[in-house]
């Protein structure tokens, strides 16, 4: 059951813009089949807040009557537009936790120097032979990693690129930006990595 799930989600997350924050931390994977109970609760989470948006496009109540009275469209409209908002100030508030900790936290040298290498070759396996990419930064601190990547456009084995932090090891999440094409028409996405065992912004529990 939990599978599916999964899968309808895949299939029905909403698109963002590369203007939106990234409120959703994408738990990281123990191995290509394992979701993790961490993953599982997300992906609840999230089908619950589908499930409640879709509830309030619905004029008549099913436990009602024909008769019965119908909540105003613009009720309903308001309803939608207040969740949307509190969303949004999530989203906010986990973007400006996140950097929060990238101004004073400090680095922790050890660990941040074996996880750039382990980024930067996640990221060089999954493009294989004939992907070209490059990291305009890449920098980890104590709890978190933030990277940016530059590709020169989106096609052949750049096109698979979204996938390589599932290969990086030891991390609980991470979140990435929508592709932004630069003037000279290359493209960047930015990745915010959570290290395992460390408190994830906009999570309860450590992950």
């Amino acid at each position: 059951m939990f599978i599916g799930i999964l899968g309808y989600m895949i299939g029905h997350l909403p698109k963002r813009s590369a203007s939106e924050g990234h409120g959703v931390v994408v738990p990281a994977r123990n191995g290509p089949d394992h979701f993790d109970e961490f993953e599982i609760k997300t992906a609840i989470a999230r089908l619950e807040q589908r499930i409640e948006l879709l509830e309030l496009k619905q004029t008549i109540p099913t436990n009602q009557s024909p008769s019965a009275t119908v909540p105003k469209e613009s009720q309903a409209q308001f309803d939608r537009n207040d969740l949307e908002d509190k969303s949004a100030r999530h989203s906010n508030e986990i973007s400006e936790e996140i950097e929060s900790k990238l101004k004073t936290e400090r680095r922790d040298r050890s660990w941040s120097s074996e996880t750039e290498d382990n980024i930067r070759s996640a990221a060089k396996t999954v493009a294989g032979e004939g992907g070209k990419f490059s990291f305009a930064s890449l920098s980890c601190l104590t709890s978190l990693c933030k990277a940016e990547l530059s590709l020169p456009n989106l096609t052949g084995p750049q096109g698979t690129m979204y996938s390589f932090p599932f290969s990086v090891p030891n991390m609980a999440g991470f979140q990435n930006t929508q592709p932004v094409q630069r003037a000279d028409g290359t493209y960047k996405i930015e990745y915010t990595f959570f290290r395992k065992g460390y408190p994830v912004p906009g999570q309860e529990q450590t992950m």
